[in-house]
């Protein structure tokens, strides 16, 4: 720091050297820079440009952004005349300590303009004082505001003798975590308390800490103490109205204005403050309630200054808890009343609307529908897991309000199940309270259960529902489809693999499919190995949702649904094979069989159902014939399925 403070030094008077000449007298500016007023005032005052740097001034000068930044010039004036006399002169230089305090505000308020309109009604404005009577322009003695003494209570107290102030109030300032003057009296504004003067937030916490010990902290915590999206500016006075005179009488009376919300006289008042924030629930509503005709005030459920629930700030740990204070739950009926209130189970406002009209303890959330999250919270207690697995479906994600397609989808669960206004209210249980069935099995509770599916899956391969063999054998779409759990890659099928599910109930037909000649149905095959298995499904056969024809086939016949992948049998042939045309079903067996192609029986004893064998060399009653022993009829009509040869009458060729 010596060899900065003698460098400093050095430069000045080469500066005071460069004065004598010509050429430097020309260039001369009317101001000399902040580096020359800090090493002249360094080599009078030692420190002196530690101490000023170490100011909020300093950095300002730094921070300013204005063209050409803030000097010392800035706020003193210009230092060409002082400098150019080595100091005996001020010229138009303005000291802060001799200057008339009109002259020297007017200066500070250039800046300082957030406080330019209330300094000249403020009693210190009135009283002529500078704003250097409060302030140092060039020592950071305060923590913050620039004061004069380490604390804003020492540099009142020059003027102020705060014991001697009447009111004990005053007492708890200046010390350690204590309040502070302008925390009540504004120092650039208003001086004295009025009823419409503002109290700082930080005012109400410091007294009442030492009243309460702890008091801040637990505030802190609440969702009143957080910056509020609807209130940027909530102070404790946005919600307890003006504290001024509360304040001015020390806090021994609460003043007319004051609004307490413990032991609230005016409940519509106290309530009526809540509803300015609170405004998704109107005054009306709540007046119409049952807890408004019982005149109770929000804070009866809630607090306000204190952090006790996880949401909802209510005035115990639990929802339930909180209610219980009223309605002694265990007293209640029904059995639905005692899952309330523990651990993982449901929620008085899952059913019933604390806020709103309730005609009666029954009735529900809104008129019918109850919504999902009611449904999933008792479901969930009833069968664990139910909701992680509901989530994870095609219904979970489109009956809601943001993917729905028609109004109807919008309801969630009700959408399907039908209003649970009745269900709910009468405790739960399956087919309680008018739900439409799922899991009953009865033709009145299909019926029902197949209408809300067709309400939404209507049309396309479901048009000819009503017609297939399905409806007519009582089939609900349930037998099928697992509703609530994704089960299935796709379709929300009841068992992993169409035909596995097709399975359940066709057991011969899936039986036939591990012979030894079968389509390629095998469920899961296909992604092990090499081989076709798992190609095909049951539904590229049948339309499983209803056909005009018969077996549920998804072509017009038998032989169009074959001839849709083995087009090559289709023909036409100049010499057709009679049972071809008129069913493949004559020979072949679709869901399998011990022998090849599928055949239902050995190929001579298929032929022969039709064919007389007599005198036919492969007439097994000659047991001499070299074509009966490991002969069949294909080694020489090899076209069995029809010819195109003009020799091939025999389909031989």
């Amino acid at each position: 720091m010596r060899s900065a403070a003698g460098l400093a030094a050095v430069l000045a008077m080469f500066a005071l050297l460069q004065l004598g000449r010509p050429e430097a007298t020309a260039l001369a500016s009317e101001r000399v820079g902040d580096s020359t007023c800090i090493a002249c005032h360094e080599s009078r005052a030692k420190g002196f440009g530690k101490r000023f740097e170490a100011g909020a001034h300093a950095r300002a000068h730094e921070d300013s952004g204005l063209p050409e930044g803030r000097t010392c010039e800035s706020c003193h004036g210009s230092g060409q005349i002082h400098f150019e006399t080595n100091g005996e002169e001020m010229g138009d230089l303005l000291d802060f300590r001799d200057a008339p305090a009109a002259e020297g505000n007017a200066v500070c308020l250039e800046c300082h303009e957030d406080v330019r309109d209330d300094w000249s009604e403020n009693v210190h404005g009135e009283e002529d004082l500078s704003c250097t009577s409060c302030h140092t322009l060039m020592n950071a003695v305060s923590e913050s505001g620039h004061l004069k003494t380490a604390t804003q209570a020492g540099t009142c107290s020059s003027c102020h003798e705060l014991d001697e102030i009447e009111g004990d109030f005053h007492q708890r300032t200046g010390g350690p975590d204590q309040l502070e003057c302008s925390a009540c009296h504004p120092a650039h504004g208003p001086h004295d308390i009025s009823p419409e003067a503002p109290i700082q937030s930080s005012t109400c916490l410091s007294c009442h800490d030492t009243i309460s010990p702890g008091f801040s902290e637990r505030h802190s915590g609440t969702a009143h103490a957080k910056e509020h999206p609807r209130a940027k500016d909530l102070r404790c006075e946005s919600c307890h109205g003006s504290g001024s005179a509360h304040v001015a009488d020390a806090g021994r009376s609460g003043g007319e204005d004051l609004i307490t919300f413990e032991d609230v006289d005016d409940v519509e008042a106290a309530n009526a403050v809540c509803l300015d924030c609170h405004s998704g629930n109107s005054w009306e509503a709540w007046s119409e309630s049952v807890h408004g005709e019982e005149e109770l005030a929000c804070s009866d459920c809630h607090t306000l200054m204190e952090k006790r629930s996880e949401s909802g700030q209510l005035a115990e740990a639990t929802e339930a808890a909180t209610c219980d204070t009223c309605h002694t739950i265990a007293d209640l009926p029904r059995e639905f009343h005692q899952r309330v209130g523990k651990e993982g189970e449901v929620a008085c406002s899952s059913c019933h609307r604390v806020h709103g009209y309730i005609p009666d303890p029954d009735v529900l959330a809104s008129p019918g529908f109850v919504g999902d999250a009611a449904c999933i919270e008792c479901h969930e207690v009833l069968k664990p897991g139910f909701a992680e697995k509901y989530d994870h479906t095609l219904h979970a994600r489109v009956l809601n309000e943001t993917n729905a397609l028609t109004a109807e989808m919008e309801n969630g669960c009700e959408s399907c199940h039908g209003a649970g206004e009745a269900h709910v209210a009468a405790g739960g249980g399956k087919g309680v309270g008018g739900f439409t069935p799922f899991h009953l099995e009865t033709p009145e509770a299909i019926t029902s259960s197949n209408e809300a599916c067709l309400g939404c899956h209507k049309g396309g391969d479901r048009t000819y529902w009503m017609a297939g063999s399905h409806d007519a054998g009582n089939v609900a779409c349930t037998s099928c489809h697992a509703v609530m759990a994704a089960i299935s890659e796709k379709n929300l099928l009841k068992a992993e693999t169409e035909v596995e599910t097709c399975a359940t109930c066709h057991q011969i037909q899936n039986s036939r499919i591990y012979r030894n000649a079968h389509m390629p149905l095998r469920p899961g095959a296909f992604q092990v190995s090499t081989a076709s298995d798992g190609k095909m499904t049951c539904s590229s056969c049948h339309q499983p949702h209803g056909s005009v024809t018969e077996s549920l086939m998804a072509h017009i016949s038998v032989n169009d649904q074959c001839l849709s992948c083995h087009t090559e049998k289709r023909g036409p042939f100049l010499w057709e094979h009679a049972p071809v045309p008129e069913d493949c079903l004559n020979c072949h067996d679709p869901h399998g069989g011990n022998r090849r192609a599928m055949l239902t029986m050995t190929v001579n004893r298929l032929c022969q159902s039709c064919h007389a064998a007599f005198g036919h060399p492969t007439d097994p009653g000659e047991p001499n014939s070299r074509f009966v022993v490991g002969a069949a009829c294909l080694q020489c009509h090899t076209q069995i399925h029809g010819s195109n040869h003009p020799s091939g009458f025999a389909l031989t060729r």
